[in-house]
């Protein structure tokens, strides 16, 4: 599909880069991302148990995993639950060959005593 797509970099001060192959990923809003997501990790809900993790209940249902078109987000009501969610998610990534992208990873508190 993507067999003869080239690209370029535009940085704003440098210009632009000559053009190159990209050989990995799927382009940004491609059809096949959430696709490519859901097959990938559907397995991974299985994996996390929220009442293991101290997650939030809403309902009387523990909602402890979103995902939503290529997104994800771990939810927790301490530290060591989450700790033990991106545990469990790092080993799924390992066993299935994925690679969690640090920098768009974030952490976000509401209404604790005990910051981060």
């Amino acid at each position: 599909m993507y067999a003869k797509d080239m690209i370029y970099i535009n940085h704003t001060s440098e210009g632009v880069t000559s053009n190159f192959k990209c050989q990995q990923g799927v382009k940004q809003g491609c059809l096949l991302n959430p696709l490519l997501f859901g097959l990938y990790l559907d397995a991974l809900e299985g994996r996390l148990d929220g009442r293991k993790c101290d997650a939030p209940a809403l309902a009387n249902m523990h909602v402890w995993l979103l995902l939503f078109t290529d997104d994800l987000v771990l939810m927790s009501e301490s530290k060591m639950g989450l700790q033990q969610q991106l545990d469990a998610f790092q080993q799924f990534c390992a066993k299935h060959g994925l690679i969690m992208n640090v920098e768009k990873t974030k952490v976000t508190v509401f209404n604790s005593l005990d910051p981060c």
